[in-house]
């Protein structure tokens, strides 16, 4: 089966997915007038699920593949949700577990839902903190179902980075926090990223934030290297590793940087988000485009730096 680029987002008000060959040539595209954005898009079987904020609502769906992209399930959980900051909200186990995670508006918690067959609900948990949570909800899962969940809850004078190991959605396993200089507000994107050779988790983000971090499977041992990163990270084939960043010292505004963890040093940054993904070979990036309004870009690059196509 041919693998395909999901670009999703948003055309002025109203919800928008973009679908392109491994040659980025368009395939498809799906719009129908829901008010928000597609913030979030990952792989279910031969289907895609996707996550969508906006007007206050908070839903997840599923589509068949292809240029038709026909929607066949719908998860709508109650309550307000805030509409930033959730582009990287869906994550899926070896088990086929579903999960995804948002943060309620009304009482400022971080939810975590399990889903099954057809989008169904089967658990969930709930994060409260004595500092509000205000957005940054992401979510990464380990081959054998521990997830690791993320959000940012404001103080006055900085920032909390959430950050919770549980057992799917049975059991709060560990949880720590990472205090950040100056305050993104809701608009902060979150990322965090599991190495599948040894577990380990790493987690970045936009804005004010004290660089990348790297925790031991039960968050103990964290270590901090500075880049500047956004949001994104991604892993390719277990040992390299990439993420966007502001870029520094050339004319473009951003750049697909492979690293090596343990080689990071000074230099505090960030700002920006845009967005990573790996099919195992390639590195996507994904970006607004500053010079067109509602327009996004897409960039295939072949490890380490060679860009193939845009």
């Amino acid at each position: 089966m041919m693998r395909l680029i999901v670009v999703v987002g948003k055309a002025g008000t109203e919800r928008l997915m973009r679908v392109y060959n491994p040659s980025l040539q368009l395939v498809g595209s799906y719009q129908d007038g829901v008010c928000g954005a597609f913030n979030a898009v990952i792989s279910s079987g031969t289907n895609l699920i996707t996550s969508t904020f906006g007007c206050g609502t908070f839903f997840v769906n599923e589509f068949t593949p292809g240029g038709g992209l026909v929607l066949v399930s719908t998860r709508n959980p109650a309550g307000s949700y805030l509409s930033d900051a959730g582009n990287r909200n869906l994550a899926r186990d070896n088990a086929g577990w579903l999960y995804v995670v948002a943060v309620k508006d009304s009482t400022k918690v971080l939810l975590l839902e399990r889903l099954g067959s057809g989008l169904s609900l089967q658990g969930s948990l709930e994060f409260n903190e004595p500092d509000d949570i205000i957005g940054g909800a992401a979510v990464a899962a380990t081959p054998g179902g521990d997830v690791y969940s993320v959000a940012i809850g404001s103080l006055p004078s900085g920032t909390n980075n959430h950050i919770y190991r549980t057992a799917g959605v049975a059991s709060l396993l560990a949880g720590t926090t990472v205090f950040g200089e100056g305050n993104p507000g809701n608009g902060g994107e979150r990322s965090v990223v599991i190495d599948p050779n040894n577990l380990d988790v790493f987690y970045a983000g936009s804005g004010p934030f004290p660089g990348i971090q790297k925790f031991s499977s039960d968050l103990a041992g964290a270590t901090q290297k500075t880049l500047f990163p956004t949001a994104a990270l991604a892993i390719l084939n277990g040992a390299n590793m990439y993420a966007t960043e502001v870029n520094q010292q050339g004319s473009q505004d951003y750049v697909a940087h492979k690293f090596d963890f343990n080689a990071l040093s000074g230099n505090a940054g960030g700002g920006g988000v845009n967005e990573l993904a790996s099919d195992g070979t390639y590195i996507y990036m994904a970006r607004t485009d500053s010079e067109s309004a509602g327009m996004a870009e897409i960039f295939k690059i072949t490890p380490p730096n060679t860009l193939v196509s845009s």
